[in-house]
């Protein structure tokens, strides 16, 4: 895969400043576009969008939507991009080919996952919470709000032979067909690396676009393109993001904010603003008065304290639910620098017992454990660099009446997690800045944070700079 990211999203310094003129070189080279046909079952029928002639390929396309019973037009070989229907079992299929300089790159999925007829007639609003494990779109239809979400990770499959792609369309595992690889994205990648002992690829790490991995960039985006689905005309996106660290120098949020801002941005046929709001701020929107967010990701643990969803402060501590998963997973011979090599135990099998696992009481097996143990250690250390961050920004609040703490995200899920947090807050109690109310999990921990983004986006009514592509 190393050549993709030459092609899809050119590898750029997390130190780099982007520039006006650099912004449209960010996703890949000049290229035409074909008309482009997908079906899908109880789709209705766009009009027919004639002229569609982007310059370059976006992160998603304009569709026209036929009939099953209507065939795609040939199309010329001397195009550039094509969608190809392909029906397995009575569902559709759809293949989207960019071909660039002679170099393939082709995306494989579900077309009922992509293409969406939503019948809107005023600007269409999304909540994007971006997790290091999960991508979770959050979005109002018909008057209730709709959440879907798809792992936020990726597994390299050798292109040996045309059965065992077959058997992936069979499936229904999305994945990207380039060259001699077969690259399976989400959680059906995931159960395949269960499977293998192997470990799921992130193009995500610590809260931001993992700098290890080339092709980092270019996963995300189709990862975000196949979640959201067809955008058209106007949409107002907000998309969450953790904040500076106080225990890693690594983290470049800004880096990070732009580009997220340029994927969402750049969806073809589509007017997109995409604005940021902090992960742990979306899950006080509903508090009265004042309030303490911590959202428990993979790569940070966010913290936010607010008075009525109005911002005091905000850090975050890098090192949580993949903290767990890599720490556990070395007591079992697996090594970092080394993460092909062969081990009991890696990161994705230790995350799916994670899922499980029940820390009111101690586990009875070996794994299950070593997962409570670090969870111990991951909650102390958290919880004394939340009351640190207390310390340091004291002189930005005064709270008179007990605070209540509101968590969230997948690292938080676990049954008797709200238990250790609670018992570890209190041995900090009589010492803390701040009056420790309740310490209670949010609503629908999994979804809180990308509704609280959907909240966000509602509740902004800026529509004509939108339109105006204005900030």
């Amino acid at each position: 895969m190393s050549q993709m990211s030459e092609y899809i999203f050119p590898k750029i310094s997390p130190d780099h400043q982007i520039q006006k003129s650099e912004l449209i070189n960010l996703i890949s080279p000049p290229c035409k576009m074909t008309k482009e046909v997908s079906s899908g079952k109880n789709l209705k029928s766009y009009k027919n969008q004639k002229n569609l002639k982007p310059s370059r390929p976006q992160i998603s396309q304009k569709y026209r939507l036929a009939k099953k019973e209507k065939k795609p037009k040939e199309k010329s070989k001397k195009e550039f991009d094509s969608i190809q229907e392909v029906n397995k079992n009575e569902e559709s299929i759809i293949i989207e080919e960019f071909e660039v300089e002679g170099d393939v790159f082709q995306f494989v999925h579900d077309s009922e996952d992509v293409v969406q007829e939503n019948g809107r007639m005023t600007m269409r609003r999304i909540g994007l919470d971006l997790g290091t494990k999960h991508i979770v779109v959050s979005e109002k239809i018909n008057g209730e709000v709709k959440s879907k979400y798809e792992m936020n990770g990726y597994l390299i499959l050798p292109r040996s032979d045309n059965f065992t792609e077959q058997l992936l369309i069979r499936q229904k595992v999305p994945y990207v067909r380039r060259d001699n690889q077969l690259i399976a994205i989400g959680a059906k990648a995931e159960k395949l690396a269960y499977s293998f002992n192997k470990n799921l690829c992130r193009p995500m790490a610590e809260g931001s676009i993992s700098k290890s991995d080339d092709d980092a960039q270019t996963i995300i985006a189709t990862i975000i393109k196949s979640i959201i689905g067809k955008v058209s005309g106007d949409a107002l996106l907000y998309y969450c993001t953790t904040a500076k660290s106080i225990n890693s120098e690594n983290l470049n949020v800004d880096f990070h904010k732009k580009v997220v801002k340029h994927i969402i941005e750049s969806y073809a046929g589509a007017n997109i603003k995409a604005r940021h709001v902090n992960e742990a701020r979306c899950l006080i929107f509903d508090e009265l008065g004042e309030a303490v967010g911590i959202s428990w990701g993979a790569g940070t643990v966010t913290v936010h304290a607010g008075v009525f969803g109005v911002p005091i402060f905000e850090f975050s501590v890098t090192g949580s639910g993949d903290f767990i998963d890599i720490e556990a997973a070395k007591q079992f011979g697996y090594d970092p620098q080394n993460p092909h090599k062969d081990s009991k135990e890696t990161p994705t099998t230790i995350c799916r017992r994670k899922e499980s696992i029940d820390l009111k009481k101690m586990p009875s097996d070996n794994v299950g454990r070593v997962i409570y143990m670090m969870y111990d250690i991951l909650i102390e250390n958290v919880v004394r660099n939340i009351f640190k961050g207390f310390d340091e920004y004291k002189s930005k609040f005064r709270f008179d009446k007990p605070v209540n703490v509101i968590n969230a995200g997948g690292t938080s899920m676990p049954n008797g997690f709200i238990d250790l947090l609670k018992r570890e807050f209190d041995k900090y109690k009589s010492k803390s800045p701040i009056p420790i109310g309740e310490v209670k999990h949010a609503e629908d921990p999994l979804f809180a944070v990308s509704k609280g983004c959907l909240f966000a986006a509602e509740a902004d009514k800026d529509d004509e700079n939108v339109e105006k592509g204005k900030e």
